[in-house]
């Protein structure tokens, strides 16, 4: 079994009724006709609700097996009466069509419509003009804006959208001729989610730009109304849907799943659990659970009784799962979860790009830093390499720089621990020159000279700013990386 098709209605209502008014006569037809529609086979599950800002516009949807279920309903004796029935609280002509949700958006069960408020909104395109190259367009940019609003922080609960499967409206609206309508309906947890969203216009995108000039768009904020359910179908039989949220460390937002429970058989429960990314958890009617996982192509089954988080017992499924097609099964967790997953890949591609390019940024800037310094152009502002080094190296550099700079003048002059006493300075000389004419090499003596002596009146100079220290320290890498180029030069050369 398929997805379902959906009956999508837009109903004037006659001023002053609203079904919501509890023993109400627009109440009391709207329950009349619900109860009618339930028991007529084929039908699935049923969500109206009212326009936020014209509470005399109906939204209703409701969801057949197929379509020739619903058109069997309205070729039955007893439709006409029924419509009758339904049409005291209408006002005006119902605009009424039929439609498929598209799979890989984030298609959405309507039992969730009775829990949250929803954005439906129908674009109306006229059907002559409409070729399949622009409705192909459309819905590329639809997938496009919805993938986006999953996947975002003020993130929608569920978006389901489609274009209408009949070749034109079952009724036509008031002065249009043919028309073939598109809609979307996005369910959203509070309004506050669903305002920022709107704000950065994150739930429409382009799509008001394509219908500009080519066709209509209408949006309506509704609360849909519970309303009584009949079974939920797929290829495993009737199944009611509790949608759950896992609050993981690694990921609070995204890991949420869908779980399915099937009827009891004995004491034991049947379900399954469909993940967010994709995998298949079953709990079969003896206990035992299978574990799917088409992304990694896993499969592992768990014996009856086992301890949670026991032993796995691999599962060689290449003859029996058509892995390719396991995650189109048409069911709404399935076609949100490959969506997403595709759309994560793509997210943490952009991030290693992203980094890969502040890298090769900063190497390109480093790069440039040291080609201006080679070239005497450094600035009191630039920051290098060497410099977030300095306290490492900065006993070094000074050490070269004095071995470099020093002149025959610089050697003479009074260190801090030199006397600085005349006499004492004198008689270490005539010391130095007793000793020489003992060593019998009065040609080769060594005269030492008086060391100058420390200019004592000398002006003190002013303090430093760390701006002049940082540029002599700069000055004095600079020559020392010029002398020890030269070095390498004198070195290579020999």
């Amino acid at each position: 079994m398929g997805a379902p098709v959906s009956e999508v209605a837009i109903i004037p209502l006659v001023k002053g009724a609203d079904p919501r008014v509890e023993n109400s006569e627009a109440a009391k037809t709207l329950n009349r006709s619900i109860q009618h529609t339930l028991v007529q086979p084929g039908y699935q599950r049923m969500v109206w609700g009212l326009d936020k800002n014209d509470p005399t516009v109906m939204i209703m949807i409701v969801d057949w097996d197929d379509l020739q279920s619903h058109l069997n309903f309205m070729t039955a004796p007893h439709y006409q009466s029924f419509m009758n029935d339904f049409n005291t609280i209408v006002a005006g002509a119902v605009t009424l069509f039929h439609t498929t949700y598209e799979e890989g958006v984030g298609i959405m069960p309507l039992v969730e419509l009775n829990d949250y408020m929803a954005d439906v909104y129908f674009a109306f395109f006229p059907a002559r003009s409409l070729t399949q190259d622009f409705q192909d367009d459309f819905s590329r940019v639809s997938r496009t804006v919805n993938t986006d609003l999953l996947g975002s922080n003020d993130t929608s609960l569920s978006i389901a959208s489609g274009w209408c499967i009949d070749d034109t409206l079952d009724e036509e609206r008031p002065g249009k001729g043919p028309e073939r309508p598109w809609m979307s309906i996005v369910t959203w947890k509070n309004a506050e989610i669903r305002q920022r969203a709107w704000d950065r216009n994150a739930v429409l995108g382009g799509i008001p730009q394509l219908v500009e000039g080519k066709g209509e768009l209408e949006i309506y904020e509704v609360e849909f109304q519970p309303s009584n359910q009949g079974p939920l179908k797929d290829d495993f039989g009737e199944y009611t849907i509790v949608a759950q949220k896992l609050f993981s460390s690694m990921s609070p937002r995204k890991s949420w799943y869908c779980k399915h429970q099937y009827d009891r058989e004995g004491e034991n429960e049947c379900y399954h659990y469909v993940h967010l990314d994709g995998r298949y958890y079953s709990k079969n009617p003896d206990g035992s659970i299978e574990t799917i996982n088409p992304i990694l192509k896993e499969a592992f089954y768990t014996l009856p009784g086992t301890i949670p988080g026991g032993e796995r017992i691999p599962i060689d499924y290449s003859d029996e799962v058509d892995w390719e097609s396991l995650s189109e099964i048409p069911d709404p967790c399935i076609a949100r979860a490959s969506e997403i997953d595709e759309r994560l890949g793509e997210f943490m591609q952009e991030i290693q790009r992203h980094a890969e390019t502040t890298v090769a940024n900063d190497q390109c800037k480093r790069l440039k830093n040291w080609e201006k310094m080679l070239e005497g152009k450094e600035n009191s502002d630039m920051v290098t390499e060497n410099e977030a080094e300095e306290t490492e190296n900065e006993s070094e550099h000074e050490s070269e720089d004095e071995t470099e700079n020093h002149t025959e003048d610089e050697t003479g002059e009074v260190s801090i621990g030199e006397p600085m006493n005349p006499e004492e300075t004198e008689g270490r000389s005539l010391e130095n020159r007793k000793a020489n004419e003992m060593d019998g090499s009065e040609d080769e003596t060594i005269r030492t000279p008086p060391p100058n002596r420390g200019n004592m009146n000398k002006r003190r100079e002013p303090m430093r700013t760390e701006q002049d220290a940082n540029k002599r320290k700069r000055e004095r890498r600079r020559n020392a990386k010029r002398a020890k180029q030269g070095m390498e030069e004198r070195t290579s050369e020999s």
